[in-house]
Parts: C-alpha cells; sequence; structure tokens
C-alpha cells in the first residue's frame, strides 16, 4: 500500500518492504477485478536487489504497469533508480527495463511515476539541474519505433533542495507535479507546482502554479497533485487557513484558465496541525483528500460548488491507519494504508471504493 494505481478492473500496489530479493528489495501487486472477484498477480523483477525499493511507485495505463525502483543501481546508465514496464504475454507478465539517459547520480528516478496515453513520466526529485543540488526534474518517456525516447523537463521555479518531482499526475498531454520544499520570495518551504501541456509540434509548455496561489513559507505547496477534468488539485499540507495553523488545504485550478482564481476547498471539522491535503487522488466525478485517519470526498455540484462527504459517513468505518497513496480511475478510488496491520509487520492494506453512478 505505499503506492497505489488504478485503470479499469486493474489496481496495481507497491511493496517496496518486500524481502524477496533482500530486504527492501521490493515487490508489486497486479489485482484484476472480474465476475469472480480478485485476481492477484505478485511482480518481482528478476534482477532486484537489497533496499532497491522497486514498488515505491507504480502506474497503470492501457493495461500495461510501470514500476519504479528509486534506490536501485541502473546497470545500463549508472545512475540511481530504475523504472520497469510491465505488459501481459501469453497470460503472464513480461518486463523491460526502460532506458532512462537524463539525470544525474542521485536523482532517484521513480520517486513520482504516471502513466498516461502510453507515456511514462519519471519523477527525478533529487537531480541536479541549473536550480541547484536535488532542485528536481521530470523525465518524460515516449514510445517509438526505435524503443522509448527520454526527454527531460526542468521547472521554471526552483531551489536548491526543492525536490521536484516527488509527486507526479498524468492526463493525456498534460503533466502535472510539484516541488513541495521550493524556496520562493516569501520564503523556505513555501512550494511550487507547475502544469506541462504538450502542443502539436511536441514541444512541453509549462504553466507555473505558484504564481496564482502564491504560497507562504512552509506551506508544503505542490505536496500533491491530481488532475479532474479541466482543474488541477494541488495539495498545501502545512497551509494555514481558517481551520488552523497547518491545518492543510488543498487548491483548486483551472487548467483552461490561465488566468483564473484559485479555489481553496477545506474540509468540514478541520483543525490544526491536521495536514490535509497531504494526499489526495480523483476519480472521474470526485476529489478525495486525506486529513487523519479520515478520508473527505468531494463532488462537483456546479462552477465551484462541492459536496462533501466522508468515508465514515459513506462505510461506517475509517481508514485501518494513515493512507500514504490514493489514486482512482472511473469509479474507482484505491487508498494504500502502508502501516496497517500492526506497528512491527506493517503489512500494508489497500481499501478500494466505488462510487455509485
Amino acid at each position: 500500500g505505499r503506492s497505489v494505481a488504478v485503470s479499469g478492473d486493474l489496481v496495481v500496489v507497491g511493496a517496496p518492504g518486500d524481502t524477496t530479493n533482500g530486504p527492501k528489495s521490493g515487490a508489486a501487486y497486479v489485482f484484476e477485478h472480474s465476475d469472480n472477484g480478485w485476481m492477484r498477480t505478485k511482480l518481482v523483477p528478476p534482477d532486484g536487489e537489497p533496499n532497491a525499493r522497486f514498488g515505491w511507485k507504480v502506474a497503470v495505463d492501457d493495461g500495461r504497469v510501470a514500476v519504479s525502483a528509486p534506490w536501485a543501481s541502473n546497470p545500463m546508465e549508472g545512475r540511481f533508480g530504475t523504472v520497469y514496464l510491465y505488459e501481459r504475454s501469453g497470460g503472464n507478465w513480461t518486463h523491460q527495463l526502460l532506458r532512462v539517459g537524463a539525470p544525474g547520480v542521485t536523482g532517484q528516478i521513480g520517486r513520482g511515476l504516471a502513466m498516461a496515453g502510453g507515456r511514462i513520466v519519471a519523477g527525478a526529485p533529487y537531480d541536479t539541474t541549473r536550480n541547484g543540488d536535488r532542485s528536481g526534474a521530470l523525465v518524460v518517456l515516449d514510445e517509438t519505433t526505435d524503443g522509448w525516447s527520454s526527454e527531460t523537463l526542468v521547472p521554471e521555479q526552483g531551489s536548491p533542495d526543492a525536490w521536484f518531482g516527488l509527486v507526479v499526475a498524468a492526463d493525456g498531454d498534460r503533466i502535472g507535479a510539484g516541488g513541495y520544499h521550493t524556496e520562493q520570495a516569501s520564503g523556505p518551504e513555501a512550494g511550487a507546482a507547475s502544469v506541462f501541456t504538450r502542443g502539436a509540434d511536441g514541444i512541453w509548455t509549462e504553466r507555473p502554479l505558484a504564481p496564482v496561489v502564491q504560497p507562504a513559507p512552509k506551506d508544503h505547496f505542490g505536496r500533491s497533485v491530481a488532475f479532474l477534468g479541466a482543474r488541477v488539485f494541488v495539495g498545501a499540507e502545512e497551509d494555514d487557513n481558517a481551520n488552523g495553523t497547518n491545518a492543510g488545504g488543498v487548491f483548486a485550478l483551472r487548467t483552461d484558465r490561465p488566468d483564473g482564481p484559485s479555489q481553496l476547498i477545506l474540509p468540514a471539522g478541520g483543525a490544526p496541525n491536521s495536514y490535509f491535503g497531504y494526499v489526495i487522488g480523483t476519480t472521474d466525478r470526485v476529489l478525495a483528500a486525506y486529513q487523519g485517519t479520515e478520508v473527505h470526498f468531494f463532488s462537483a455540484l456546479g462552477e465551484d460548488r462541492l459536496r462533501e462527504r466522508t468515508l465514515t459517513e459513506l462505510t461506517g468505518a475509517p481508514l485501518p491507519g494513515s493512507t500514504s497513496a490514493m489514486a482512482g480511475d472511473g469509479r474507482r478510488l484505491a487508498m494504500g494504508v502502508a502501516f496497517a496491520d500492526d506497528p512491527v509487520s506493517n503489512a500494508g492494506a489497500v481499501v478500494v471504493v466505488e462510487f455509485a453512478r
């Protein structure tokens, strides 16, 4: 439950603490839903290594699964972090190690990961760029007739230790990413987030979102990012607002209105130090945001009007622990609870909610 991804009837779950190839070598599980329930397949790379944390992030699109191992050595490039792509072949899942040739030695490729339209986006938050050491970058992988091409995107706003690319979202020809430690004119760790859009000419254009929101010091704007239609949602887990200091909030911005205002989404019953917006996810209708052991669901009633419900209200029970990941597709939302069970085993769990049409 450290990471989750959903596409149709496929739910993919990362288990980076798995010990099949040694301590913290990692694994990923593919759950496929049918009339007979959920069928589970475990994925472990044959070249796995201790402490690689395979499964730290997972992504799924059009029946293909991407899994990252950000702490693995990359024998093809001599760089830090790898990304694997799995596809079905003859009823089995086969894999290839993707060639990533951009970030530096400590890029930690795959700390952020997303897929959409056959494209894979891997965040490398420890990459050193023009913005400084560990400022971070994105690696965009597109499939070609000769294999996979690799392109690096460096944000306009950045600073040393910004960790841009720690969270990544993708939707068609749009990429959203955040660097929640980015220093702004307002002060340290204000945070930053950007939406990159690919034009018909194949060139990516960046829209920085922080100028619209103007985060304050240590707001951690960009701690989470998710798309829903024409909106992009950005979490600021330590935003100070009507709910108190470090209560947190989620900002909604329109991707089709570059100069439009942002909307701050706050939960009913919010409280100081509750870090709302640390993890968010979306289905085709709902924004989900985590706070404590509760998950808040927001559905659109109209322009900038939202209806709020909670997981406890809908199901009668909160999550069995703190969630580390959310992902949705269609009417399904998966929530990873990496430390479920007990503090010793930390076996982890995933809760899947299906919304009625």
